[in-house]
């Protein structure tokens, strides 16, 4: 991608957006740009007024400028310590379907809504999706750990609910599967 074609792209955007009345706040958009092999190939403030971003939140994930959301983990990973911390009297003194139910409600869900991308993550950001995920399974079942991925198999039940994604996060295996 070259500095000409993004020029073109928004130029492009800004005349279909005048065609249709509908005017562009500059302020409230950015161009990034995706480098996936880490070379910084242009490094300019702005194009054609938009500023520039090393990263954008895109339905509430946070991706870098290689395409990765290593900084989108660690906002979970701060997010799920302070509920953690906040349910810990409760789950402490829970029975362990008490416990299961509530981390399936209260943190299962920063997990879940990632797993239609895992298939594109690096092998590093689905490391991190694992460890955490394995870890707040374990400290909100007062679980040691070092408790084996096999016994947090059993437990967790994960399921995707993606038919075309498989997913062993005890593993760090991530697979498209084509049926």
């Amino acid at each position: 991608c070259s500095v000409n074609q993004i020029e073109r792209v928004i130029k492009t955007l800004e005349a279909e957006s005048e065609s249709l009345k509908l005017k562009i706040n500059k302020s409230k958009s950015a161009v990034m740009i995706l480098r996936g092999n880490g070379k910084d190939t242009f490094d300019r403030a702005s194009f054609r007024g938009f500023p520039t971003t090393s990263s954008y939140k895109y339905l509430g994930v946070l991706i870098d400028h290689k395409g990765g959301i290593s900084k989108h983990l660690e906002k979970i990973q701060s997010k799920l310590n302070y509920i953690l911390s906040k349910i810990s009297p409760i789950s402490n003194q829970g029975e362990i379907e008490t416990r299961r139910r509530l981390w399936e409600s209260l943190v299962r869900p920063y997990f879940d809504y990632l797993i239609p991308a895992l298939p594109y993550l690096s092998k590093g950001d689905i490391e991190t999706y694992s460890r955490l995920l394995k870890g707040t399974f374990k400290r909100c079942m007062g679980l040691r750990v070092s408790t084996s991925d096999e016994v947090l198999r059993e437990l967790i039940k994960f399921s995707t609910r993606y038919a075309n994604n498989r997913i062993d996060i005890t593993e760090h295996k991530c697979a498209r599967r084509f049926s």
